[in-house]
């Protein structure tokens, strides 16, 4: 019964972390690193439960290179839009259509690993991007194996979609997404 009610107050706080994100990407899209840290540094404290959180955009593949070259110049040297390839490791990301992107992470500390992750580029991430676009809401993954820890910990990502202000409400920006890692959670009971 307690682990219970902990993983439904973690995963509580993760959808509240992701949709308040969204909130503010929404509303403003020209928000920077530092401003987006010092958002989601409150947020974090308030819910512990969360071991991060970010925002990705969706990126063309007509603005791949230049989507990196931009954040290679904003001090992110060797910066590259990323998958997880057939091996496990993780691998410059194969040209398709349209990348949903780790760009805005916190704590960035730790998690380097997922910069530049395309976190469409997996099944089960995917199905939940999807649902969270198809819903207008937060949805999340099952468990699954987080990309910013090398010992392949377990997690579960929540993610909300953000739409780009002015455009009716219709065309999808990228997404917020929050980080819960399991042993954490668990731990922290």
């Amino acid at each position: 019964m307690l682990f219970r009610s902990l993983h439904q107050r973690v995963f509580r706080e993760a959808l509240v972390g992701v949709d308040a994100v969204a909130a503010l990407m929404q509303a403003s899209p020209d928000v920077d690193r530092e401003r987006f840290g010092s958002f989601a540094r409150r947020l974090l404290v308030r819910y512990p439960g969360l071991q991060g959180l970010g925002y990705d955009p969706i990126v063309p593949h007509a603005e791949r290179a230049r989507h990196e070259a931009t954040t290679r110049a904003d001090g992110f040297a060797g910066y590259q839009i990323l998958e997880r390839g057939p091996s496990g490791d993780v691998v410059r990301a194969a040209d398709r259509g349209v990348y949903v992107v780790a760009h805005f992470l916190e704590p960035l500390a730790g998690n380097e690993q997922a910069l530049g992750f395309d976190i469409a580029s997996e099944h089960v991430r995917r199905a939940a991007l999807e649902r969270a676009a198809a819903a207008g809401r937060p949805a999340a993954t099952g468990v699954l194996r987080l990309v910013q820890e090398p010992g392949g910990e377990a997690g579960i990502l929540a993610c909300a979609p953000v739409r780009r202000a002015g455009s009716g409400g219709d065309e999808l920006a990228g997404f917020a997404v929050g980080v819960v890692e399991l042993h954490r959670s668990i731990d922290g009971a």
